[in-house]
């Protein structure tokens, strides 16, 4: 039986958000399949000065649920922003060693994870030399042509999830340890394996049951580690799902730790109620 770990939604805002400072703020979108979370960061004094999580209607498509967030939201649709940032939470991508990437095979990649459609969607690639990989992924078009009539003026930036996730890893890994990192949001889990500081496997699957988490952990262990269920884990995700699932994982797995915020990324005591664990990919995309 399917377990599901329902997103509610969230607004924090910084009493010091300043509408006449917008040219020194970044507006980031971070769009999945259930939820969009949106974020207002001061590039200036490197703070966080808005966040919220707005749940998708799933009986409307991604594009008819964005604009109507843009139309009723009061701030995101100024025109003034330093940058927007659009992350996708998808799983139409690939992970790639730099040494094979060619940008020419972007489609070849994808579609051994997910239907892709080249007349419909665009490649984008973002290059992680620390990590030695790649990450390819689809943008729509449609997408990509909304935003650019929204946003004529600020530079754009595509970006994808399990990205962000590596390249925020690299300050957290420890190189003489064999360590697994866990993100998860909503129905998803983002899971990457370390040995020796180097990454040694990185999956992202739909979730359905506690018992199907913990297996998969186990099998991702199992090609990198020799400590089996004593291999440390660190786990991020939405409190929501954390509180769902953590039962489960705490039978199995022996070194089961929170995660905490990215580095460096100020926030004001109105961010408190959210959890150190919670929303580590969106912060993360600041670093």
């Amino acid at each position: 039986m399917k377990t599901e770990a329902r997103q509610k939604a969230i607004s924090i805002k910084d009493e010091r958000l300043d509408v006449d400072h917008i040219d020194h703020y970044l507006l980031s979108f971070f769009i999945g399949t259930s939820s969009c979370e949106i974020c207002i960061y001061d590039d200036r004094k490197k703070r966080v000065v808005l966040f919220e999580s707005i749940p998708l209607d799933q009986d409307k498509t991604l594009l008819e649920n964005l604009k109507e967030i843009h139309h009723e939201h009061i701030l995101i649709s100024a025109g003034f922003w330093k940058s927007v940032i659009i992350t996708l939470r998808n799983h139409s991508f690939a992970q790639v060693p730099n040494d094979l990437y060619s940008g020419d095979y972007a489609y070849d990649y994808i579609k051994l994870n997910a239907h892709t459609d080249p007349l419909k969607e665009k490649y984008v690639s973002t290059l992680d030399e620390t990590q030695g990989c790649t990450t390819v992924f689809s943008v729509p078009q449609e997408l990509i042509r909304w935003i650019d009539g929204k946003y004529p003026k600020p530079s754009i930036v595509f970006r994808h999830e399990s990205a962000n996730f590596l390249k925020t890893l690299t300050s957290q890994v420890r190189k003489d340890k064999e360590e697994l990192f866990v993100n998860l949001t909503g129905d998803d889990m983002l899971l990457a394996g370390f040995k020796d500081g180097q990454l040694s496997i990185y999956n992202q699957f739909k979730l359905q049951t506690a018992q199907q988490l913990a297996k998969m952990i186990l099998l991702a262990i199992k090609q990198f580690s020799e400590n089996g269920q004593s291999t440390p884990i660190t786990l991020w995700g939405t409190q929501e799902a954390v509180k769902l699932y953590e039962p489960t994982l705490r039978k199995f797995f022996k070194h089961l730790k929170y995660g905490e915020r990215p580095k460096g990324i100020r926030m004001s005591h109105d961010f408190d109620t959210l959890r150190e664990y919670e929303y580590f990919d969106v912060f993360a995309s600041y670093q």
